[in-house]
This record gives C-alpha cells, structure tokens and sequence, in this order.
C-alpha cells in the first residue's frame, strides 16, 4: 500500500471520529479505570465483542490528551502487511504532528503486529490497542508482550449504561418511587429485548443492525481467522450454541446431533465463538479439577439483543433472558477484579444454582435466578437447591435475583435475599 493511500486513510479517520466525539456519548463505566493507568508503560490492551465500543472508550480515557489514532478494522487497510506499518507511523506523524499516545484500533487484523507494538513501546510510545479476539489475551501477548501489557476486557452496555442512554436525566437514589420502579423495569424489559450495543439504538431497523452483527463476527472473526473449510456445519453449530443459551451443552451431544467424526472439532468450534467473545461457556463448580473439566458445561451469549434478534425470543425464555443478562453483568465486574472467578453448582440429584461467585478461592456468593419468585413451587426448587449448595460449598451469602419480587427469608441460621435484577443491576460496585 502506498503512503499517499495511507495517509488518505488516516486523515479521513480522523475526521470520522471528531464527528462521532462531537455526539452525545454515554460514558462507559470503564473509561476512569482505563484512565488510571495512561501515564503507565505498560501497553494497554482493550479487548471484546465487535462494535461493543472498544475505540469509544479508548478515546474518552484520553481526552484532553494529545493523541493519534488508526483503524486497521477499514475495508481500505485490507491488504495492510506488517511491512507497512512504518509508513503507518510517519503518516500518523504527518496528520498529528506530535503525538503522546498512539491508538490502534483492531490491531489484530494485522499479520505481525506484536512486534510492531513491541517495537513502538521500546521506543517510548504510549499505546492503546483494541482487539475483538481473546487470543490478544493469550497466545499473541503471551509470546511477545509478557510483562508488558494491561489488558482490559469491554462488554455491550451494562443496564446502568442503557439507562443513562435511554434516560440521561434519570438519577438513582436511595429511595426509588413507585413511578420510578415502574419505568426502570419498563426500560429493564426494552434491555432484556435490545441488549447493549451502542451502535444498535441508532439504526432505523435494530434487528436487522444485529443479524449483521452476527453475520460479521462469524465471517470476519471466525471463518475468516480460522479457515474453516465446512462453514456450513460452523455456522450451524454457532446457531445452535446460540439458541442454546443459558441452558447446558455437552460436546458429545453436539457431535452426535450433528454427526461429526471427531469431538475434537466441536470443541474447536466452541472455542472458535468463544475467541470473538460470542459465546461463553461457565464450568461446574467442583472441588476436583478433573469432574470440573468432564462435566457439561452452561453456554451463554455475549448479548441479550443478538439472541432475539437471530430468532431465538419470546416470552417462553424470559427466565433465561434474564439469566443471561446477569451472567453479562457478572462478567463485567469480573472485568473489574483479577480475582473473581465464576462457575454454577450442579449436584449427583440435578439440583442447580445458576452461580458460584469466588474470589480467588473462597466462595463469597451464591446467586440465583429466577424470574417469578411468586410460584411457590418454582420458589421451593429455587431455594433448596440455594440451601443445599450453602450447605455444601459453605457460603453464607445467597441470593435470588427476581424480576420484581424482594424479601428476606429465614433458613435456620440461614438468610436469602430476594432481590429485584434491577436493583442488583444498578447498585453494582465496580473497582
């Protein structure tokens, strides 16, 4: 590629995003935490789901910074090698002038970018890059940036960034009126059904914006990273581990379902979805490794919005809309403490709590979730499988998470807490 083309490039990005610096943005919850560690040598690494807002969040960390900044997620940086990268740079020095901080913005699309980006911080440039696949976090960091990197993963908008979206008038307090409640769980229902990527609330038809979505994570971030030769049987695993949602997936079953030859390939599939941060899977909690490991495990969508969008909505999965969207909101405090770990409970009689929330090795919490905590015989099973996982795994802690429903209930020396997910939602702490 030419430099006159790259500097092309460059300048009209940039005009691209003052545009989109010049709208009302909401502020992610994880730009002061990004911000805190700028002034540090440490490469900072961004990482998440395609258009989850990863640049955005990158730039309000620096405002009032004078930085540069590439897209390399641009259908004119196709054909971008490593070699390239240099004219890059002078192009980003002639459209910037000087610059502090150097933003890369998926990087990944980039055949030999480590080390460029190693290269760039021996010599003394201050970077952020952003990438849409897990790998950065792994094997490309791993061999070439130990030690020398911060990374920080990004998911779509938690309810509390929707809420500030949909409402920026709205202020929680300590005391919510009844008017108030109504309204955040009616807009708690348009979160369950939209889910929370940013871009999604502009477009003239959402659905159609996150169908794709879909399509561009399994062309782009898939088929496209991996070569997959049987895109069909992919693609039709993909949707199944979609439809699958909060419910468990075992890789035998899928192999038989689908009638592959080898385990193995259903699990690099998994693991392919898993690296653009599509799905995810929860392990079973146990004490040994090895059960942990064999077990069936629970899969989970990045998004609320995407799973409706694809087909799979309707108020039959309302429980397990909500389930899903407090696995999204656990993952992201998770995000915000290196040592919160997350697996659900299952024991030898099938009774299931949704999740084992630890930090490092002591379990601080068990939470559970349910959708209509006013059925008594849906509340029963809820509780003795929350008692009988207390007893087991010795947590003090448990929690109900309902649509609308809040109490405290005595067990014993044992209290449970019903709590509405939107009062949980909106009342979490973050680092």
């Amino acid at each position: 590629m030419d430099k006159e083309s790259i500097r092309s490039v460059i300048e009209s990005q940039k005009k691209e995003i003052k545009r989109a610096l010049g709208a009302r943005l909401v502020k992610r919850e994880s730009a002061g935490y990004l911000k805190g560690f700028l002034e540090s040598d440490l490469i900072k690494v961004i990482i998440g789901v395609r258009r989850c807002g990863k640049s955005t969040l990158a730039l309000q960390a620096l405002e009032g910074k004078k930085y540069a900044y590439v897209n390399f997620d641009d259908e004119r940086f196709l054909n971008v090698k490593a070699s390239d990268l240099d004219p890059v740079l002078e192009a980003l020095y002639e459209t910037y002038g000087d610059f502090e901080y150097l933003l890369l913005d998926e990087v990944q699309n980039v055949v030999g970018w480590e080390l460029f980006v190693s290269r760039l911080r021996r010599e003394g440039i201050n970077l952020i890059v952003t990438g849409s696949s897990a790998r950065l976090l792994s094997a490309e960091l791993a061999t070439h940036l130990t030690g020398r990197h911060i990374s920080f993963e990004l998911f779509p908008f938690s309810f509390k960034e929707f809420l500030e979206h949909r409402n920026p008038d709205f202020k929680q307090t300590g005391l919510v009126t009844a008017e108030d409640t109504g309204k955040i769980k009616k807009l708690l229902a348009e979160y369950l059904a939209a889910g929370g990527f940013p871009e999604s609330y502009a477009s003239s038809d959402p659905n159609k914006y996150l169908r794709d979505l879909y399509n561009s994570i399994l062309t782009r971030d898939v088929l496209g990273r991996h070569g997959i030769r049987h895109v069909n049987t992919l693609t039709d695993i993909v949707s199944f581990l979609v439809s699958s949602f909060s419910s468990p997936m075992s890789y035998a079953k899928t192999k038989k379902a689908f009638d592959l030859k080898s385990i193995h390939t259903v699990k690099n599939y998994f693991s392919y979805a898993e690296e653009s941060y599509l799905i995810f899977s929860l392990q079973p909690f146990s004490f040994k490794v090895k059960e942990q490991v064999r077990m069936p495990r629970k899969t989970y969508v990045i998004d609320t919005g995407l799973i409706n969008a694809i087909g799979f909505p309707g108020s039959e999965n309302r429980g397990r809309l909500m389930e899903n969207a407090v696995f999204s909101e656990l993952m992201r405090r998770k995000s915000f403490n290196s040592l919160m770990r997350l697996n659900f409970f299952r024991d030898y009689q099938g009774r299931e709590v949704d999740f084992v929330v630890r930090d490092g090795l002591k379990i601080t919490e068990l939470i559970q979730t349910c959708y209509d905590a006013t059925d008594q015989k849906t509340r029963k099973r809820e509780t003795d499988s929350l008692l009988k996982a207390s007893e087991e795994l010795k947590c003090r802690k448990l929690t109900i998470l309902t649509w609308d429903h809040e109490c405290e209930e005595t067990h014993g020396r044992k209290k449970i807490s019903f709590t509405p997910v939107w009062k949980w939602m909106l009342e979490g702490k973050r680092r």
